[in-house]
């Protein structure tokens, strides 16, 4: 559903870990949201999360033990940084709507 930037920036802020078990995603709007507020995340090992960013933790959405083993990491090694790999371009898309 739709959220205002207020609660969500409020949920976001509250987050220790974002989990991303999509097996298909056309975009993965909720990926680089959480990199911009620089949560770790913990996502699907597929092509399309690696396209968009570094997961801090990735784990095989179709095993059960991959998730838990992933989950479990969380608490043993050392969290890395997601990275994100896309750049936000919106501007630049309005801005060439514009002037077409």
């Amino acid at each position: 559903g739709h959220l205002d930037s207020i609660s969500l920036n409020n949920i976001y802020s509250k987050t220790n870990f974002f989990i991303f078990p999509s097996l298909f995603e056309s975009f993965g709007l909720g990926l680089i949201e959480a990199t911009q507020f620089e949560i770790p995340i913990l996502a699907s090992d597929l092509d399309y999360v690696h396209e968009i960013i570094e997961p801090s933790f990735t784990f095989n959405p179709y095993d059960f033990n991959s998730i838990f083993n992933c989950l479990e990491k969380t608490t043993s090694e050392h969290i890395k940084p997601t990275k994100l790999k896309v750049e936000n371009k919106i501007i630049d898309i309005i801005n060439l709507l514009k002037n077409s």
